[in-house]
């Protein structure tokens, strides 16, 4: 055929002329398509069996039972996704992964249970030991303040045992031996400084005694909660000796053999 614009030979499946671009018609009969008369038969049968199968009064709520839709029985083995990507194209098993994520998931869970539980337990434990040794650990005496109450309270302390030695040595003069020496009778001659038994605990500003041998006498007074400050006096001897000790139990039965010293 030629084209009608430029009478150009081409050829009939061209749509458009490639010389001058016009438009090619063609005749519809040629390129017409005609549907064969039993596939329109067959589509009206199978449109009026859908019809007569179906119930009276019936609706279609479901676009893909409408006859000449085509369903396929094949189940979905494809995860769901909103884009074609490659981890979604993967063939899965049945309620296999599922179930295999939901268990992964909570023995997590359990793990993260179990470490906080730890964790928590070591924390309180640790809190426990701190808070009771505070007072050992931080109320030492290697704080400036610390140290100077603990020496104001030990000088305290020495000094009421003072008291005490010279209540007693009035005692001793006379008979040279502390055997005769009571609380009562310390107490009468120490400015009335409270004495107590040997084995009384004594509290601040009170003073333990034991007449150790009729020529030793030994007090205890506690300088704080935790020290305990003892006194021997061996008048024809050494005199009178001090030592501290860290206890708790100030009592002058407890007085120790060794540390003592001249202050």
């Amino acid at each position: 055929m030629e084209c009608p614009t430029c009478k150009y030979p081409v050829p009939a499946e061209w749509q458009l002329c490639r010389r001058c671009g016009a438009p090619l018609h063609h005749e519809l009969e040629a390129t017409r398509v005609t549907m064969p008369a039993t596939l329109a038969r067959r589509r009206s049968a199978a449109r009026s069996a859908a019809r007569s199968a179906a119930p009276a009064g019936a609706t279609r709520s479901d676009p893909a039972e409408a006859p000449g839709v085509l369903r396929s029985s094949a189940p979905d083995t494809l995860l769901p996704g909103t884009l074609p990507r490659p981890d979604n194209l993967l063939p899965r098993l049945p309620g296999s992964s599922g179930a295999r994520a939901r268990t992964t998931v909570a023995e997590l869970a359990r793990k993260e249970r179990r470490y906080l539980l730890v964790i928590a337990v070591a924390g309180v434990a640790l809190t426990i030991g701190l808070l009771a040794r505070w007072p050992v650990v931080f109320g030492s005496d290697t704080h400036p303040a610390a140290s100077s109450t603990a020496q104001q309270e030990q000088a305290r302390a020495t000094s009421l045992l003072r008291t005490a030695v010279g209540g007693a040595r009035t005692l001793f003069a006379p008979r040279r031996s502390f055997a005769q020496v009571s609380p009562s009778a310390l107490r009468a001659r120490s400015r009335d400084t409270p004495i107590v038994a040997s084995a009384t605990k004594a509290h601040r500003g009170e003073v333990s005694m034991r007449v150790t041998s009729a020529a030793v006498l030994t007090l205890a007074t506690p300088a704080d909660a935790q020290r305990c400050v003892f006194a021997r006096d061996e008048p024809e001897k050494a005199g009178t000796q001090f030592v501290t000790v860290r206890t708790a139990e100030c009592r002058a039965a407890s007085a120790p053999a060794t540390g003592w010293s001249s202050r």
